[in-house]
């Protein structure tokens, strides 16, 4: 199950992107409602479909959409909760705190909510990135994680480490100097 807000956030990202057509164009092809809930539990296969619409009609795999969904989830959910992540000076700091200060935050506003699993460590070409997740949706993270540079002025850069799954990844991400 995805919260409400999952969905708000596709809408969202689709309008100010693609604008109103293409949005109705998504559901009319992928045959979903868009009656949702911030709240609310939908289900997972709602998100999959949209996406696997918002992909053929750009020409694009179906991890390409949700990189962009997750590039503009962070700032769009900033707007909102901006006292969560107005703490962190940069991404970095960001990334670090995802699963020991914004889950714990996002899990008190969503109740059942089920959120992935991120490990962020220093090392010496960057940060050490590790996802877990039943729900398939490393690509995006790997937005999220752009998103977060967008949110500093910083442009990130995500390299895979070894093999990996939608499910259980490792990466190195890098964050370069501000954006131009």
């Amino acid at each position: 199950m995805l919260k409400g807000v999952i969905f708000h956030a596709v809408e969202e990202t689709v309008l100010g992107l693609y604008g109103e057509d293409t949005w109705d164009i998504l559901l009319g092809n992928s045959g979903v409602s868009a009656a949702y809930t911030a709240l609310g539990n939908y289900e997972e296969a709602d998100t999959e479909a949209l996406v696997a619409v918002a992909g053929a009609l750009l020409g694009q795999s179906i991890d390409d959409p949700l990189r962009l969904i997750g590039r503009h989830l962070l700032p769009q959910r900033t707007k909102r909760l901006g006292n969560v992540t107005a703490q962190f000076l940069c991404a970095e700091e960001l990334l670090r705190s995802v699963d020991d200060i914004i889950h714990p935050e996002v899990e008190l506003s969503y109740s059942r909510v089920v959120l992935p699993m991120h490990k962020f460590s220093e090392i010496d070409d960057g940060i050490l990135g590790h996802y877990v997740s039943a729900r398939r949706l490393l690509a995006s993270t790997q937005g999220l994680i752009v998103g977060g540079g967008d949110l500093y002025g910083e442009e990130t850069k995500i390299e895979p480490l070894g093999a990996s799954s939608p499910t259980d990844a490792r990466f190195i991400v890098k964050v370069l100097d501000a954006l131009s």
